[in-house]
């Protein structure tokens, strides 16, 4: 197996299609991973200091795996190190390894050997935030050879399985929380004409994202200056992004509208049978019908009818999300040093050790009455 190193984003454009089909074909792929994402953010997200790498394993000349990583120099203890990482920041996570099913393994002993190869003072390489059915959590660590993996759990994310049909599934919600949706949907009908508009990427246009712009700003993010609409480069990257994804056929717009006013959006992003939820948005003088609600209550409704994914993922761990009953999975980082002394010895040992003493019952309590101390 062949490995491609490219060190810049317009090398990697020649392989964009082989890394759709991979993609789209592989089950659990984060919208992040693919080839419209890592253009957007490699245009730009990059910090200073960070070079744009992309890796392509070739087996008979076509892609069996693609991974995209960025790459900074540091000092760690007097000796130049190569820190290598997935794309990540507060926009972009969960990037992995993009791979033909039944080769992670070998695609990913074949990258890591080429690291090692290409890069001789290469430290570390960090997959921030990748779930738990990753293969990189799933493959025993002795089965890449040369390498020391360590994961470390970094939280849960809801999702919404398809199962059964939609009146089972909304019949399985408190009844509490049925009542509510009831009660919101009926203010709903009494301000006007409530519609829903679903977009496919086909039928998307950059007025989409300034609907969601326009709404997140106005709203408590716009005030906290957390929204998107408050940094012109998080515009630009959004802007590009929404693009390439229309481009590959990966975006779809939802919008709950009253009459002529958007009152509540979703950008989400369709995969292999997953719709993943970007980002929401919705018109908060209009929070006494829940806007928010009723249009992913119609978002479930519409994915039964179609039948075209097995979850509508929500990435994250809200507060509202435990109203719809959502499943949860778990997400690790995963540190990958090679088995040389230098990074064995001072980042391999070092994380491995803290984590047994966060283990330990004494200190665990120790820790509990510490952050117990602080909040008082």
């Amino acid at each position: 197996m062949k490995v491609h190193l490219c060190t810049n984003i317009g090398e990697l454009t020649a392989y964009r299609n082989e890394w759709s089909r991979l993609h789209q074909e592989q089950l659990g792929a984060s919208p992040s991973s693919s080839f419209a994402w890592a253009q957007a953010f490699a245009s730009h997200q990059l910090k200073e200091g960070q070079q744009f790498i992309g890796l392509v394993a070739e087996d008979n000349t076509a892609a069996s795996g693609l991974l995209t990583l960025t790459a900074s120099r540091s000092s760690t203890f007097g000796r130049g190190s190569l820190i290598l990482s997935t794309p990540a920041d507060l926009q972009t996570y969960s990037v992995d390894l993009v791979c033909q099913e039944g080769r992670e393994i070998d695609v990913w002993n074949s990258i890591l050997s080429s690291l090692k190869s290409e890069y001789k003072e290469f430290f570390i390489l960090r997959l921030p935030r990748v779930p738990e059915h990753s293969a990189i959590c799933t493959v025993p660590p002795e089965a890449l050879g040369g390498s020391r993996v360590f994961r470390d759990f970094d939280g849960i994310g809801s999702f919404v399985r398809l199962d059964g049909d939609f009146d089972t599934k909304i019949g399985g919600l408190s009844s509490n929380f049925r009542k509510n949706l009831k009660k919101q949907s009926r203010k709903l009908d009494g301000e006007g004409d409530p519609r829903f508009v679903f977009r496919a990427a086909q039928e998307s246009a950059p007025s989409d994202l300034d609907i969601l712009l326009d709404l997140e700003y106005n709203g408590w993010k716009g005030k906290s200056g957390g929204a998107i609409k408050c940094s012109e480069g998080l515009v630009r990257f959004y802007r590009d992004l929404t693009s390439n994804l229309a481009a590959d056929g990966l975006i779809e717009w939802h919008f709950l509208y009253l009459g002529e006013r958007p009152i509540a959006v979703q950008m989400a992003a369709r995969t292999n049978r997953r719709i993943t939820i970007l980002k929401i948005a919705y018109d908060e003088e209009m929070s006494h019908c829940s806007p928010g609600n009723m249009l992913f209550l119609e978002t479930i409704k519409r994915e039964y009818e179609m039948g075209l994914a097995d979850e509508i993922d929500c990435l994250t761990d809200m507060e509202w999300h435990k109203n719809w009953r959502m499943e949860q999975r778990k997400y690790y980082n995963v540190l990958i040093f090679p088995k040389n002394l230098f990074p064995t010895l001072f980042g391999y040992v070092p994380e491995v050790t803290k984590d047994r003493i966060r283990r330990l019952p004494l200190l665990r309590k120790l820790f509990r009455m510490i952050k117990a101390t602080i909040k008082r």
